[in-house]
């Protein structure tokens, strides 16, 4: 009877410890899935509307006007063509509060949008840690997540030579994770914008250049305030493998633009970073509210 009940006791602990390791991986898998911030309050009234005028103005064909929900693309803007027949929206008014954003978190700065990704979110600089938020949200709080980031190298009115931009690659797409997008050559070539937001001004980047870098931080490899430095940073974006990179021969860069960098790891890869290199191309300025 004694080595019955050890037994039985036994297969209760196992059972139990089934149990509890069962219910640990579903609730790290609804993390992973579906345990990233919402951030959709913090797009503008206009932003959240959601009105729809296509009846009105025959949908987005060039130089319509437009009102959607999604964040990035939510406020009154103008869809035109660019020469290849991709999608360029020209802004009317800042689609982001920024105003709410930034007293949840003073170190909210930013916003940025990649049409038909799941790119559209708030970018942050700590004050005086630059790793902070490869480990915490908007709030400050822990997070596998973390937040888009810049660095304190770079300020946050964009107008330096290089921006860069960190994010991670979540398994659930969410962050960077979608720049992967871009490996794609016909992805590449139909989605060849996104948009950065700031308090005041909507800027338009092209991508030109996505390519695979080692991990090696790219503001200790390069002085992007020397423009021979500048310039050699531009050139390995440039002239890269075809079989490897995507870049886009029409577009001119030289050490006198200005560039934003996306910078994301790649989950598949040790020691390799997969970076998305835009152009500034358009800067809409509005008055703050």
């Amino acid at each position: 009877m004694a080595e019955k009940k050890k037994s039985e006791k036994g297969v209760g602990i196992l059972v139990a410890a089934a149990l509890l390791v069962a219910i640990t991986v579903g609730a790290l898998s609804w993390y992973f899935i579906n345990g990233q911030t919402n951030t959709d309050f913090l797009k503008s009234s206009s932003a959240q509307s959601g009105t729809d005028n296509s009846n009105k103005t025959g949908g987005n064909s060039s130089g319509d006007e437009a009102d959607k929900s999604a964040a990035g693309a939510g406020a009154h803007y103008t869809v035109e063509k660019d020469k290849d027949g991709n999608d360029i929206y020209k802004y009317s008014d800042i689609p982001i509060d920024f105003e709410n954003m930034q007293e949840i978190n003073e170190d909210l700065y930013s916003w940025i949008y990649i049409p038909n990704t799941q790119i559209d979110n708030p970018v942050a600089q700590s004050k005086n840690n630059d790793e902070y938020y490869l480990s915490h949200d908007i709030y400050g709080n822990y997070s596998i997540y973390g937040t888009l980031f810049t660095e304190h190298y770079n300020s946050k009115d964009f107008n330096d030579p290089n921006t860069i931009i960190y994010g991670h690659d979540m398994l659930n797409g969410s962050m960077f994770q979608n720049l992967k997008l871009y490996e794609d050559k016909k992805y590449f070539n139909a989605n060849p914008y996104f948009y950065i937001f700031t308090p005041n001004k909507v800027l338009t980047y092209e991508i030109f250049s996505v390519f695979f870098n080692d991990d090696n931080h790219l503001m200790y490899t390069y002085d992007f305030k020397n423009k021979e430095d500048f310039q050699r940073f531009i050139n390995k974006a440039i002239d890269r493998n075809p079989k490897t990179a995507n870049i886009r021969k029409d577009v001119e860069v030289d050490n006198g633009d200005k560039l934003v960098t996306l910078s994301t790891s790649d989950a598949d890869n040790e020691g390799v970073r997969l970076l998305v290199v835009g152009k500034l191309i358009d800067e809409q300025k509005f008055d703050k509210k």
